[in-house]
């Protein structure tokens, strides 16, 4: 009686299970949607996997899927099925599970070609500028329906140097009064903005324009070395040449010799504004003082005085210490009174040094150092606490000194130095001592461009310089 009943228990099990299998039925297949498909490189599609039953019926299976493609550097695929297209050509996107497989082939096409510059407009298109001013030109390219282009390579250029210049990026920079136009050139389309340059604000007057494109210093003022060696390769768009600079191993003067001087109008106020360019492999002295670069002397000396020791000379410089620093400086070695080293005379009387030696009224640094044979000299140094010039491009240098009051016979330290790199202010005080009441007539009147490096050049290196301009005032 247990033998028939087992018996029947499993026969009704078994006509469970065949029921069950009616019901699910087992897929044979699987196939992959759309079986082909093209698209852009860039672009994506998404692919579908459809299970088939054994009479080609869809069904609705669920079991885990692997993607791949036959050449990912045509087309790849993530795990739920977008193919994106990578390079043009054909691959095979394969989808396997459980032994099944199936495939759809994928054809990437490369992108339509960039439709070409139509037109260059430049915004701005007119400005005004005074000596020294800058402004941000914007050139939009757009194709011949209007569409705004972008990721083309546009070229800026100036057709008088002398007047304005422009950088790689449109800001441009007022040289000298006068007119210009600035084109911005894409794809051989072009378009240009009218630029018209004025002198200073503020009374301020150009006392000196050099633009390093033609050797004839002499002609044109310059005296002491009219030598001075012009580049043609470097220099600023717009520009013909530069000043080259160039120190060999050992050197203490560029390779074209000592200073270069020039004359000016007797100034109170003078504003030193140029291009300068360092060479990539540009180290300085290699010191923590020098090289010397720019110097401004005064009408308390004569035209062919050394700037060395003077009754004051100003510097504007750099050095290097693993970034280049500005520096500026100045010396009143002329005026130190030698018998009385190192006694403060500020309360005494005004026959004495303003930068060291013989007392300092302002606070700032100064030195008092041994010349040989028991003389004297001194310095007095501003110089910023961060690197701000950089090697292997070109950047705009702008310097400023206002020479302090005299009041009631005494100096007083309401002076001012200032100096700009791409328009920031990097150094600035306005209680400077330059003079004492022993010069109250003291004016600027004489630029040197003499680079000079004491200990000589650790390297060959080079600076540049191009479009100086000396005026009475910033503008």
């Amino acid at each position: 009686m247990v033998a028939r009943d087992l018996t029947a228990a499993t026969l009704v099990t078994g006509l469970f299970a065949l029921m069950l299998s009616c019901l699910t039925p087992e897929a044979s297949s699987l196939v992959v949607s759309p079986a082909s498909a093209t698209l852009q490189v860039g672009d994506t599609v998404r692919l579908h996997v459809i299970w088939k039953g054994d009479l080609g019926t869809d069904l609705a299976w669920n079991t885990p899927v692997t993607w791949s493609s036959s050449d990912v550097s045509v087309a790849i695929v993530n795990g739920s099925g977008l193919v994106t297209g990578v390079a043009a050509g054909t691959a095979a996107i394969t989808v396997t599970s459980e032994g099944r497989n199936g495939t759809a082939t994928v054809t990437a096409l490369p992108p339509p070609p960039p439709a070409p510059v139509a037109s260059v407009i430049v915004s701005p298109a007119s400005s005004s500028l005074q000596v020294g001013g800058t402004v941000q030109l914007l050139a939009t390219l757009q194709d011949a329906n209007g569409g705004v282009l972008s990721g083309r390579v546009v070229t800026w250029m100036s057709s008088d140097g002398s007047v304005a210049i422009v950088n790689g990026s449109g800001l441009v920079t007022a040289v000298a009064p006068g007119q210009a136009t600035i084109t911005a050139t894409s794809e051989g389309k072009s378009g240009s903005a009218a630029i018209t340059v004025a002198s200073p604000s503020g009374g301020g007057t150009v006392l000196l324009q050099e633009n390093f494109d033609d050797p004839a210093f002499g002609v044109r003022g310059w005296y002491d070395n009219t030598r001075m060696t012009l580049s043609t390769v470097e220099h600023l768009l717009g520009s013909t040449g530069s000043l080259e600079i160039r120190f060999a191993p050992r050197a203490t003067q560029p390779v074209w010799g000592s200073a270069a001087r020039h004359l000016f109008q007797p100034t109170e106020t003078v504003y030193l504004s140029y291009w300068v360019k360092y060479s990539a492999n540009w180290v300085g002295s290699g010191h923590a003082y020098h090289p010397h670069e720019f110097y401004l002397m005064t009408t308390e000396n004569g035209p062919e005085d050394g700037p060395s020791v003077s009754h004051l000379t100003v510097y504007v410089e750099d050095n290097y210490q693993g970034g280049i620093y500005p520096v500026l400086n100045s010396q009143d070695g002329q005026n130190i009174d030698q018998q009385r080293i190192g006694i403060d005379l500020t309360a005494i009387t005004e026959n004495r040094a303003s930068c060291g030696c013989n007392g300092n009224t302002d606070g700032y640094a100064t030195d008092c150092y041994d010349m040989g044979g028991g003389t004297r000299d001194n310095g007095k140094l501003w110089k910023t606490t961060t690197p701000a010039l950089a090697v292997n491009r070109w950047q705009h240098v702008e310097a400023y000194f206002k020479l302090n009051s005299i009041q009631n016979g005494k100096g007083v330290s309401d002076g001012i130095v200032r100096y700009w790199v791409d328009g920031r202010l990097v150094i600035d005080h306005s209680d400077v001592l330059l003079r004492t009441g022993a010069h109250p007539t003291m004016k600027f009147n004489q630029l040197l461009i003499g680079p000079y490096i004491g200990d000589g050049s650790p390297v060959d290196q080079s600076l540049w310089v191009d479009n100086l301009t000396v005026a009475t005032n910033k503008p």
